[in-house]
């Protein structure tokens, strides 16, 4: 579809992850991490503008959360999520006659996540 806008990303990168015992069956967890962006590919119809791979171009997460342990190896769990992330503008590309790109954006996201684990 010629009007469609969407964003690609490529990241490489490390998180680590621990949990610390809150009783029988509780458990506290938390983690952090960090991803280098090596590419952002912002895609207007057909055509495509790029935020090459540099050292400004990266991502970084944190959560803390909980566990408990239920029956039968199940367990629940509930965690709180937030990721920063920042991208370089683009290139420049003709769109429908007209030049296109995307600026420099620092984006933040924080989330809650439920679930049920085995």
């Amino acid at each position: 579809n010629d009007s469609t806008f969407r964003r690609v990303a490529g990241l490489v990168g490390v998180e680590l992850n621990g949990e610390i015992p809150a009783g029988d069956r509780l458990r506290f967890t938390y983690g952090a991490g960090y991803s280098w962006i090596a590419r952002v590919d912002y895609d207007f119809g057909k055509t495509t503008t790029i935020a090459k791979g540099s050292i400004k171009n990266y991502a970084v997460n944190a959560n803390i959360g909980l566990e408990y342990d239920l029956p039968k190896g199940l367990y629940t769990y509930a965690k709180l999520i937030g990721k920063y992330q920042h991208n370089n503008a683009t290139s420049t590309a003709t769109y429908n006659g007209s030049q296109v790109s995307y600026p420099a954006s620092d984006n933040f996201v924080g989330m809650l996540e439920i679930g049920l684990g085995f």
